[in-house]
């Protein structure tokens, strides 16, 4: 976030003028052919940090380096892209976790209707509708979940 904040500042202030003495110093630059856009490294993307984590684990024998891959993994998965959306995935696990599924419930589908894409938010409420025992509707959750 640090990095794309000091991106746009340097971008608005290179876009300043010069004052009126300087304007004429200025030489314009040498005209050179746009530079060809290379995609992204692999790792780069979410799903690229994803794959990679998988196969980290998949190679590792070590337990405790295993759980660490597998905890970076959950952190990547719980990261949704926005901070609203993360603010009311927390409201609900602590809701869940106070056994007011109702309440986790009213978040949740908060989450799946602005984030229809984000995976996490329809398994967390697959969860709470299982602890519900509203297991028709879990299931119909947990099948959105991995179609995702």
């Amino acid at each position: 976030m640090r990095i794309l904040f000091a991106f746009f500042t340097a971008l608005v202030l290179s876009g300043t003028t010069l004052p009126a003495s300087a304007q004429h110093e200025a030489t314009p630059p040498a005209a050179s052919p746009p530079a060809a856009i290379t995609p992204p490294p692999v790792a780069s993307t979410r799903q690229g940090r994803l794959d990679q984590l998988f196969a980290d684990l998949r190679r590792e024998r070590n337990e405790k380096a295993a759980e660490r891959i597998a905890g970076r993994i959950w952190n990547e998965w719980n990261q949704s892209g926005s901070a609203s959306i993360d603010l009311m995935m927390r409201w609900a696990q602590r809701a869940a976790e106070d056994q007011k599924f109702d309440v986790a419930l009213d978040f949740l589908d908060q989450v799946v209707t602005l984030q229809p894409d984000y995976a996490e938010g329809w398994n967390r409420r697959a969860t709470v509708h299982f602890l519900m025992k509203n297991y028709g509707k879990s299931m119909s959750d947990i099948d959105h979940t991995l179609r995702l």
